[in-house]
C-alpha cells in the first residue's frame, strides 16, 4: 500500500449500527429530568395517557349487550393522569448539544414537510375543531 492509500483510507470512516434482540422504538410524549450532580443530562421519556380503573361493573341489557356504568373503581370523582415511563437516557453535555443540534434539524424537516402538504394541513385543522 503506498503513502498516498494509506492517507485515503484514514480519510473516512464506515459506522455499523449493532441492534440488541430486544431493540424496539417506544412512544413518548414527554420527558422529565434535568442536570445530575455529575452535570450530566439526565432524562426519562413517558407516555401520558388517563388513568384507567382497575375495575368496573356495568349493567346488561336483556338482549345480552353491556348496559349502563353501576359501579368504578377507582371512582373518577378526581380523573387522575399516568406518565407511563418507558426509558431513561443520561447524555454528557457534548452529546445534549450534539442532539440539540440533530433535533432542530429534524424539527425543521417536518415543519417544512407538514407545511408542504396543504391537504394533511386542512385535515389536521379539521379534526382539532
Amino acid at each position: 500500500m503506498s503513502a498516498d492509500e494509506a492517507r485515503e483510507d484514514l480519510s473516512q470512516v464506515e459506522f455499523r449500527y449493532i441492534f440488541p434482540d430486544d431493540y424496539n422504538p417506544v412512544y413518548s410524549n414527554g420527558v422529565h429530568g434535568g442536570v445530575g450532580s455529575q452535570g450530566e443530562i439526565v432524562m426519562s421519556f413517558y407516555q401520558e395517557r388517563p388513568g384507567l380503573p382497575r375495575k368496573e361493573q356495568r349493567s346488561l341489557q336483556q338482549d345480552g349487550r353491556v348496559g349502563e356504568l353501576l359501579n368504578r373503581e377507582p371512582s373518577q370523582e378526581h380523573p387522575k393522569v399516568v406518565r407511563y415511563v418507558s426509558c431513561g437516557v443520561i447524555m454528557n453535555l457534548a452529546a445534549a448539544e450534539r442532539l440539540h443540534t440533530w433535533l432542530e434539524s429534524k424539527i425543521e424537516q417536518a415543519k417544512n414537510l407538514t407545511q408542504s402538504e396543504p391537504e394533511n394541513n386542512e385535515k389536521q385543522e379539521n379534526a382539532e375543531g
